[in-house]
């Protein structure tokens, strides 16, 4: 998983993370400063002007443009097993 090119991330229903890879966690860090231990938290923190590079909200989920420019979107979904 960490040689993907996407971020993937894994968390409990109160947000404790389960599984993140390296992509997610560089991501983490470029957006907000710092790695989260609470991927709800995280995911709450960039449209919500901690991360200034939000650009897009919407029912399908949050995009964002990263420093070096490339665009990132992040949505959250619920895996039932």
């Amino acid at each position: 998983m960490d040689t993907l090119n996407s971020g993937i991330l894994f968390c409990e229903k109160d947000g404790h993370i389960l599984l993140v890879n390296k992509c997610m966690q560089d991501l983490m860090l470029t957006l907000t400063g710092k790695v989260h231990r609470d991927g709800f938290a995280f995911y709450d923190m960039l449209p919500a002007g901690d991360a200034d590079a939000a650009l897009v909200q919407d029912q399908s989920g949050i995009i964002c443009r990263a420093p070096d420019e490339r665009i990132w979107m992040f949505s959250k979904s619920t895996l039932i097993l």
